[in-house]
């Protein structure tokens, strides 16, 4: 198991390449990934911070606006909620990450450690007590090995003055461990763990166009991305924008061929085609390759257009099933393992876009996809979910 310190992972996030790491090694079984409960707390409160100076800036700017425009009556933001904030944050961490739990014993541990000035706390020649935290971080790796005698450890930390660089640990760290020495691993970055379970690949267009399509490609892959295409649109109503298509693409002609509408739902499950691969780093982890990368397709199926007589009250009081063409923006985990499906990281359904201008066999090029007008296009992922347990 690997055991992350908090300052390996400040910052986390889903288009951290650190994150499509964590998942690569949970999906690929080749080695848990945890965090004690002390660094969740820890990441949860760096998150709950950030937010409530974020909320109060916006409060604080709402009311400046309010006041040199008063007719305006701008809405300051809803009161910051403190738990909502935190319980989000928990089931997240807890979602990409198991959580190795700190005992009442080990808290009591941790705060004698500090009152005495003992290692991982602040030690004697510090002018302030303090370092609690750090001890309950450290005593919680030692029960888990303690308490799992199968199991080695490598514990990930930067903070070498506190808990050593891994050749030897300040006493009593080392009275802690005595007899488990060999299965306890101190790795101290984030590379070194790259380093440890992962070997870089160097990817060219050559292994995009024959190795990585044929994965993309795969009955598993298509059927999964038909499936999230449909569900995850569903979940947010468009107007999105489109091309209505006679036919599955069947001959190459320009787009103005086909005219631009705007739909609101599929009526049917779309069919896949692959688009374009970009952005890809890959690591081989065990026996098999990993691999992320944004990916777009071209969704088509029969989609609910507003007719004619539809109205601004009731847009989509009337509507006619139309064959749909458009563009979707994903980002993905997959893997060269025979039958592993892929893992949907990040998608952009407001990217949704008219066709390009021009079309050269599967590769399209043209103007950039977007929403349709009615609503704006953020240039940022409309969903980046964490991983479903």
């Amino acid at each position: 198991m690997i055991i992350f310190d908090t300052n390996v992972l400040f910052g986390l996030s889903p288009d951290d390449p650190k994150f499509d790491l964590l998942l690569a090694l949970k999906q690929s079984g080749q080695q848990q990934v945890s965090i004690p409960w002390m660094v969740q707390e820890e990441l949860v409160a760096q998150r709950v911070l950030t937010h409530a100076k974020a909320h109060n800036a916006a409060v604080s700017a709402t009311r400046d606006l309010n006041r040199v425009a008063p007719w305006l009556h701008e809405r300051s933001p809803k009161p910051f909620n403190r738990s909502e904030a935190s319980d989000y944050w928990r089931r997240a961490y807890g979602r990409l990450l198991e959580i190795v739990e700190t005992s009442g014993d080990v808290a009591r541990q941790a705060l004698l450690r500090e009152a005495n000035c003992e290692k991982p706390a602040k030690g004697p020649d510090a002018k302030d007590k303090g370092g609690a935290r750090d001890a309950a971080i450290w005593l919680s790796v030692v029960e888990y090995l303690k308490s799992n005698p199968d199991e080695k450890v490598y514990f990930v930390t930067a903070n070498t003055r506190d808990f050593g660089d891994g050749s030897e640990f300040p006493a009593p760290m080392a009275e802690d461990i005595k007899g488990l020495e060999d299965r306890l691993a101190l790795l101290t970055s984030f590379d070194s763990v790259v380093s440890a379970f992962s070997t870089p690949l160097d990817i060219d267009e050559e292994h995009i166009e024959k190795d990585l399509a044929s994965l993309l490609t795969s009955e598993a892959a298509l059927t999964l991305l038909a499936g999230a295409g449909r569900e995850l649109l569903a979940a947010q109503t468009g107007p999105w924008g489109g091309n209505a298509v006679q036919a599955f693409l069947s001959e190459l002609v320009p787009a103005d061929t086909y005219p631009q509408v705007s739909w609101s739902t599929w009526a049917s499950e779309p069919k896949v085609v692959l688009r374009r691969v970009q952005d890809v780093a890959g690591h081989k982890i065990g026996e098999d390759a990993w691999y992320t990368a944004i990916v777009d397709w071209i969704l088509v199926g029969l989609a609910s257009v507003p007719s004619a007589m539809s109205t601004p009250l009731a847009p989509h009081a009337f509507s006619v099933p139309t064959r749909i063409a458009c563009q979707w923006r994903t980002k993905l985990l997959f893997s060269s393992r025979t039958g592993e499906p892929p893992v949907l990281l990040q998608y952009w359904p407001r990217n949704l876009s008219t066709l390009p201008s021009t079309m050269n066999g599967s590769r399209w090029s043209g103007r950039q996809c977007r929403r349709s007008p009615s609503r704006s296009s953020p240039t940022s992922p409309a969903a980046a979910p964490w991983p479903s347990p």
